[in-house]
């Protein structure tokens, strides 16, 4: 799989039908007459995508039974599931290529939309971004106590579970000797950390958006107390003195506008209404998808609250 700017080459796909998905992180596909279980990195629901009978992309990851350097299975599945149809004549990818493919085809791999997006801050090709020059990918704020003194402490972290390990400080403490382990309470990461001349550092935190109704992206698709958290510490770290985003990327080309899902996810949208009044900065993009490529559009969608 090949990456340039804002473009993702998918490489070589293989087209099947849904015969089921028996959790949020498998779906069973019929390819070539034969059933294979096939990875989903969305743990969305995507119901009106990955259901009986409609068309998906997929890919080849190896036989299934790859093995680590520890001897242990490194998954359990042979192939990822890649692209899903939202509907469109049934004349396209099979017969005439993916030139003359009509079908809107919706990503369904929530790694897509922060790759392309950080290529683009990379390269400076998002406008609301161009004067950021560091980019830092997964970013973390965390608050731990000393002598009952609650701190910030703002640390770049490496581990999904850095905020579970001890900090081991080399500041002397009245009474706690020369190294103090404080212990950090868990908090979230954010997809990336920014930095400019004569700017405010910036969060941004990435969001992948599926579902269209009418032309509306709707966001999330399931619960998300995730999400939620995530709002409400960009909203605590624009009090502290950031800059802070929520970046919606669309993952099909049919989405004109980004909202919240209300009737899926009230809390969560009463989140997003919050951070939006205490600063954090909403921003919604799109990315045109076919069974070739995925390519990030940096222009600018609205964000309806």
């Amino acid at each position: 799989m090949v990456a340039d700017p804002f473009r993702v080459l998918l490489g070589d796909l293989l087209e099947g039908i849904v015969v089921d998905r028996p959790n949020r992180f498998v779906a069973i596909v019929m390819l070539d007459g034969k059933e294979v279980r096939c990875h989903v990195a969305d743990s969305g629901r995507l119901k009106e995508l990955i259901y009986p009978g409609n068309r998906v992309m997929v890919r080849s990851v190896g036989d299934g039974r790859e093995k680590t350097g520890q001897g242990l299975p490194s998954r359990k599945t042979s192939f990822d599931l890649v692209l899903a149809s939202a509907g469109g004549p049934l004349t396209g990818y099979g017969s005439g290529g993916p030139e003359h493919d009509r079908t809107t085809w919706v990503s369904v791999d929530t790694r897509y939309p922060t790759r392309l997006f950080g290529q683009a801050l990379r390269a400076r090709g998002v406008p609301e971004f161009a004067e950021y020059g560091v980019v830092r990918p997964e970013y973390s704020l965390y608050t731990h106590e000393r002598n009952g003194v609650r701190r910030k402490t703002r640390v770049p972290e490496e581990s999904e579970h850095a905020g579970e390990r001890l900090l081991t400080t080399g500041i002397p403490d009245k009474g706690l000797g020369e190294k103090t382990k404080v212990r950090k309470q868990p908090r979230s990461r954010f997809d990336f950390y920014l930095e400019g001349s004569g700017v405010a550092p910036a969060l941004v935190e990435v969001k992948s958006v599926t579902l269209c109704v009418n032309g509306k992206g709707l966001f999330p698709d399931a619960p998300t107390e995730r999400g939620a958290r995530h709002l409400r510490e960009l909203a605590e770290a624009v009090s502290i003195g950031y800059r802070a985003y929520a970046v919606f990327i669309a993952q099909r080309e049919d989405i004109l506008t980004v909202s919240p899902n209300r009737n899926t996810d009230p809390k969560f949208a009463e989140a997003l209404a919050e951070a939006a009044r205490r600063g954090v900065r909403l921003l919604a993009y799109r990315c045109s998808v076919s069974p070739r490529e995925i390519v990030f559009d940096p222009a600018l969608l609205p964000v309806v609250v």
